[in-house]
């Protein structure tokens, strides 16, 4: 691969090729092509967030999976073709983190993303489909790592499998709490999602759907209710089986009790769902060093 030298940390990347419109929501400064299918990207983490914890132990999972999210785009755009206006849908997303990123000192945290492609699927010479796979390093430690399955879709499929859906722009939707995403309908099973559309980065640009990054969010803080506020996810495996739409109702479903395998890490199962339709379904874990609540193990 190219030497990891050569990135530069000065500035973002463009804002479109990441799908955002505010600058402070970029997270990828810099991108090489090191050979066909391997590239090698810088990101800078804020020691502040206003939503994304970098500090917190074991890690904060959504600012990485963002991270490679914002990463995959990049390449996507700058190296494989895609053109900006395309739409990308995501089936798989796998994500995990076994410390938090090295803190250097007083600034920000520098972050390399190795990002490599597992598999491509063209059509008529355009890409549609890829797997992607990426480790995280900072300060020379490999502290995380992801792979996604997302398809690419034109502009003109995507309007027509979409029809006539209205977009939500944070001045066209009801307000919500940008806070707590979800409320318990049956204590440490079931809660309704509420949909912040007011939110800065869920919602930076217009949508026509749920986006389902809120669904990590959403199932982190599930975690939170069961397992105590200082419990974070060290892992999070998703599959994404159809659209979520604004409306009705959306649910997350806590499926399986608590599990250890042999690591000691608590795994759960979830599920989003809406109407009773299946959205997505989620294996998390949670290593039990970071839960504050009293837990009886059962080998």
């Amino acid at each position: 691969m190219s030497s990891k030298s050569q990135l530069v940390f000065e500035s973002t990347v463009a804002k479109s090729l990441v799908h955002k419109r505010a600058i402070a929501e970029v997270l990828i400064t810099d991108s090489l092509q090191c050979d066909q299918r391997a590239f090698v990207l810088g990101s800078q983490w804020p020691r502040e967030h206003h939503f994304y914890r970098p500090n917190q132990a074991p890690g904060n999972l959504t600012l990485l999976a963002e991270a490679m999210r914002q990463a995959a785009f990049v390449v996507c755009h700058e190296y494989l073709g895609v053109p900006l206006e395309s739409s990308f849908l995501m089936d798989r997303l796998m994500v995990s983190m076994s410390e938090p990123a090295p803190c250097e000192g007083t600034g920000p945290t520098n972050v390399t993303i190795q990002l490599s492609v597992d598999s491509a699927a063209y059509a008529a010479g355009n890409l549609r489909a890829l797997d992607i796979d990426a480790r995280f390093e900072a300060d020379g430690i490999d502290f995380g790592s992801g792979r996604g399955e997302l398809r690419v879709v034109p502009r003109k499929v995507y309007d027509k499998i979409r029809g006539s859906r209205s977009l939500a722009a944070p001045s066209d939707r009801k307000p919500s709490a940008c806070g707590k995403l979800i409320e318990a309908i049956d204590s440490e099973a079931v809660w309704k999602l509420e949909v912040p559309f007011r939110h800065s980065v869920f919602f930076d640009h217009p949508l026509d759907h749920v986006p389902g990054m809120l669904f990590l969010e959403a199932i982190r803080q599930a975690v939170h209710e069961v397992h105590g506020p200082g419990s974070e996810l060290s892992s999070f495996d998703c599959s994404f089986a159809k659209f979520a739409e604004f409306e009705p109702e959306i649910e997350i479903h806590r499926e399986v009790p608590d599990h250890y395998d042999v690591s000691g890490a608590v795994r759960e199962w979830f599920s989003v769902r809406q109407s009773g339709s299946v959205l997505a379904t989620a294996v998390v874990e949670v290593p039990v060093s970071s839960i504050h609540r009293i837990l009886e193990l059962a080998f």
